[in-house]
């Protein structure tokens, strides 16, 4: 009878133990109607994610599920080695929102009609601009700051600005007084004096500029790939205009084809629905909103810090949520900041939008490893992700293998923003299969050795910079072993009368790339745009309607190369470009290798694990060495195809350094659909053409992504749009009237208007596009 007993007593016991652990709580959810005191079921919710992430921290609990809904937030979550395994991410399909704005009560707005508000005012803008008294002391030091940024009913708001699109242009002839490259004070400003080509109000601008200083302009004033921001000193009733601050080449004999620019934070300038000014000297603000304000329009200064710092992590995923309306913190900081040691941290299904400078969206930093962002889309952000990770020693190369593919980066509502999609550098990171368009200045940057930038797609980009590419790099002889293939780069538009754009450019003698299987179309003044750049294999390349296909410049080969040796002479650990043998020494010489350095055994100095693992470097240096000159040793140009070349298929220096071998001419009957841009070689392939995965580039369909944009569509879309102008001509000349007209292209709408679902364009009609955010419901601000 004991025995039964003490059997029955040890059942009871499992039993218990089992319903225990079946009931155990092993999620945690955050829901708008939360609260942080709430046990963290689904039906207990929490409010925050700094409360969540404490209730996993004391529980173990490694699943935070975020209902559907807007969180306002003024505080960062930081994740560290004890949150480590912990994936945080939104509820099955529902919208969530992480919303960084201090907002701004719609209700205290009213439709300016006092006489001397309205004396501020643009023409066009009486009876249609409404302003506020700001009386929030953080609120005005925000809206002060010259990156303010707004949004009106989650659409981005324009600061207001001259022109409204694209750019004046200054009338060299009537520049004076200017003190190149010097700051200057409003006391003694080192700008120049100058009018512009087009007509303004100079009465007008003059008061407000005495009012308030607080006028900018942005522009390519010195330089055809320099895009400055100076402060604007003092306005002349006759339109004279002075700068306060010297620019970086001198606008009268510098390097700007056409000195262009436009000015922002300008009341008198606000004549268009969308547009924005904040007056300091009443603390007013001022805006033309598209659509009639109600009480329940939301008006939402970017403000929030980063919503995410990940240190010394590992095994954290951050998935299916929307970050938006940033704008506070460090200069180089992220909305998602991972750092320090971490490792395998995955962002995923992520919409970046709507941050302002100084705040990036997403950072992979230098010590991270086997990290991952993938089906994320950026837009209306000026920096988007810094891809670091791994590095080099003398003797050892250590790899990130951070990536990041099936990501989406444009410009939507942004008229003005300029900055890269992903800059990466270190050793061994991977950008693949990502879509990059409407974008000014050089979406992609590398720098760095052995990074693989595969399968990507990019047009309509740096739509506004004369020089540049698509993807670039340059300056760095030792970065050897990146690989380039099988990208498509398409619709890479030269600003007419300006120096031309490269689709992959490979600037100051940067060495040793691998660029193959490539499809350009309209690539460009250079398809592959080189400067005297050695140690390339570019390979079996499609280059259809270029105007060149590859470019190497030679212009001083000679004089830089003894530039670099009197460097490498005198000064070899100066860190300049032109010093390229000695930047180079310090990164991959020999112990010791400034001892007894001179410009005849600089080669002899570099550690022999370099050359063995990149014999084209050997080659190379061995051959600069030996011709006392730069240039495009050690290279190859194989088996690359063409079609409809404009003036020439290569241009290469007169020493004829590279070696050429193998071009074909191929017909567009070879392509699978060239009308759509499907550059697929139709089989049965010629013989000497690849097998490019040409299906392959760009987006893919996966969990995160609720639909794909349909490339055929919209690529035809962008080809209709160009059809009948070439990449580049060397007779084009820049039209002052026109060019704005001409430049930009809003192909950030026409793409996210083909998935709907993505929450960033809906369709009204064939050709009107409503643009909306993703989100339900608006709790009450200011939590973490």
């Amino acid at each position: 009878m004991k025995g039964y007993k003490k059997r029955e007593s040890l059942i009871m016991f499992v039993i218990c133990m089992f319903c225990i652990v079946i009931n155990a709580q092993t999620e945690l959810y955050v829901a708008t109607n939360g609260n942080d005191a709430n046990s963290g079921t689904i039906d207990s919710p929490l409010a925050t994610m700094i409360g969540a992430r404490d209730k996993a921290r004391s529980t173990g609990i490694k699943t935070i599920y975020i209902r559907g809904g807007r969180y306002n937030f003024d505080t960062t979550c930081t994740l560290d080695s004890q949150d480590s395994g912990l994936t945080i991410s939104g509820y099955q399909n529902e919208k969530v929102i992480f919303d960084g704005s201090q907002f701004i009560d719609a209700d205290k707005f009213q439709l300016v009609t006092d006489g001397g508000m309205l004396a501020k005012l643009h023409a066009k803008a009486q009876g249609k601009v409404y302003s506020q008294l700001i009386t929030d002391s953080g609120l005005k030091a925000i809206l002060d700051k010259n990156t303010a940024q707004l949004s009106i009913d989650d659409k981005m708001a324009t600061v207001a600005r001259y022109p409204n699109i694209g750019f004046a242009h200054i009338n060299v002839s009537t520049v004076s007084g200017e003190t190149v490259n010097e700051e200057g004070t409003h006391d003694s400003p080192k700008g120049a004096s100058f009018k512009l080509r087009e007509n303004i109000d100079g009465a007008k601008w003059s008061s407000e500029i005495n009012r308030v200083k607080k006028m900018h302009i942005k522009g390519y004033i010195s330089a055809d790939w320099l895009k400055e921001n100076h402060p604007v000193n003092a306005v002349e009733a006759d339109g004279t205009i002075r700068l306060r601050d010297g620019s970086r080449y001198g606008i009268k004999d510098g390097a700007a084809h056409v000195s262009r620019l436009f000015f922002y934070h300008l009341l008198c300038e606000l004549d268009e629905p969308g547009e924005w000014y904040y007056d300091s000297t009443d603390s007013r603000l001022y805006l033309w909103p598209q659509t009639q304000l109600t009480s329940n329009s939301s008006i939402g200064v970017w403000a929030g810090p980063q919503r995410f710092e990940i240190n010394d992590a590992q095994d954290i995923q951050i998935k299916k949520m929307t970050i938006q309306n940033l704008g506070a913190g460090n200069n180089g900081d992220a909305a998602i900041n991972v750092k320090g040691s971490s490792k395998n941290i995955l962002v995923a299904g992520v919409t970046f939008r709507y941050i302002a400078e100084p705040i990036l969206s997403l950072n992979f930093l230098d010590d991270t490893r086997n990290c991952r962002a993938t089906s994320c889309d950026f837009y209306d952000v000026p920096n988007n992700i810094r891809l670091y990770g791994g590095g080099i020693t003398s003797t050892s190369v250590e790899y990130g293998n951070n990536i990041v593919e099936n990501c989406h980066f444009t410009q939507v509502y942004s008229k003005d923003f300029y900055g890269k999609a992903v800059g990466i550098r270190g050793a061994g990171n991977i950008f693949r299969n990502n879509l990059i368009h409407n974008m000014n200045g050089q979406p992609l940057t590398h720098t760095g050795s052995d990074h693989i930038i595969e399968l990507n797609e990019a047009f309509n980009i740096g739509i506004e910079e004369g020089d540049g590419g698509a993807f670039y790099t340059g300056g760095d002889i030792w970065s050897f072993g990146n690989v380039l293939r099988h990208n498509f780069i398409h619709h890479n538009m030269t600003v007419p009368g300006l120096l031309g754009k490269g689709g992959i450019h490979i600037d100051d003698v940067d060495a040793g790339d691998q660029i193959y299987e490539n499809v350009f179309y309209k690539g460009g003044w250079a398809s592959v745009k080189m400067n005297k750049a050695g140690g390339h294999s570019i390979r079996s390349n499609v280059m259809i309607e270029p105007y060149i296909g590859i470019r190497n410049n030679s212009n001083g080969l000679t004089s830089n190369y003894d530039t670099a040796m009197n460097y490498l002479t005198t000064d070899p650990t100066n860190t300049i470009k032109a010093n390229y043998m000695g930047r180079m020494l310090k990164e991959i010489g020999v112990s010791g290798w400034q001892s007894g350095l001179t410009a005849d055994n600089w080669p002899d100095r570099v550690e022999n694990f370099w050359y063995l693992r990149y014999p084209k470097m050997k080659e190379l240096y061995e051959a600069l060495n030996t011709n006392n000159s730069l240039g495009g040793y050690a290279t190859d140009f194989t088996d690359n195809m063409f079609y409809g070349v404009i003036l020439r298929e290569y241009t290469t220096s007169s020493l004829n350094l590279e070696t050429i071998t193998g071009t074909q001419n191929v017909t567009l009957d070879m392509f699978a659909n060239p009308s759509s841009l499907n550059f697929k070689f139709k089989a049965p392939r010629p013989s000497y053409a690849p097998d490019i995965p040409f299906e392959n580039i760009g987006l893919y369909s996966d969990e995160y992504r609720c639909a794909l944009p349909d490339k055929n569509v919209y690529r035809q879309k962008v080809k209709q749009r160009f059809d009948g102008r070439p990449c580049h001509s060397s007779s084009a000349s820049y039209d002052f009237n026109s060019i704005n007209e001409l430049l930009y292209y809003n192909s950030g709408e026409v793409v996210y208007k083909l998935a709907p679902c993505l929450g960033a364009v809906e369709e009204v009609g064939d050709d009107t596009y409503v643009l909306k955010a993703i989100g339900e419901t608006c709790p009450d601000k200011g939590n973490g």
